[in-house]
């Protein structure tokens, strides 16, 4: 499986670097390549120069919200359908429903277990194979 795995690459949207270490070595611990950027701007220069299997984004970041990252994302043909997790301290103050549905993506609390991230990860890329 971690075979399977390595052939995936993650870009990971996350300005604390504590949660960014947490989610890399999760990742990584696995077989995941992690790709890392602290700002919304380059994490959108990074997605236009490599295609990305999977988008962990955080929600509150320095120079905009991880929801409007996410719309700029889907603009393009190709990550209009890459799953998105959106990773957040703050879950209980957001419109989870509104933003799942208008943005096709998954709401994921920071705090959570590795195995917790893991399962919601390896369902986002389970997904990927279901629509081939």
């Amino acid at each position: 499986m971690v075979a399977v795995l390595e052939t995936r690459h993650v870009l990971l949207l996350e300005d604390d670097p504590i949660s960014q270490e947490f989610v890399e070595h999760a990742l990584s611990s696995v077989g995941l390549r992690v790709t890392s950027s602290a700002k919304a701007v380059d994490a959108l220069v990074l997605a236009r120069q490599k295609h990305f299997d999977l988008v962990i984004a955080d929600y509150h970041l320095p120079d905009y919200p991880g929801s409007d990252f996410v719309r700029l994302l889907r603009q393009s043909d190709y990550y209009r359908h890459v799953p998105v997790i959106l990773f957040t301290g703050r879950a209980d103050e957001l419109d989870q429903k509104r933003l799942c549905d208008d943005l096709f993506l998954l709401v994921l609390s920071k705090g959570c277990s590795s195995v917790h991230l893991l399962t919601a990860v390896f369902k986002c890329l389970a997904a990927i194979r279901c629509t081939l």
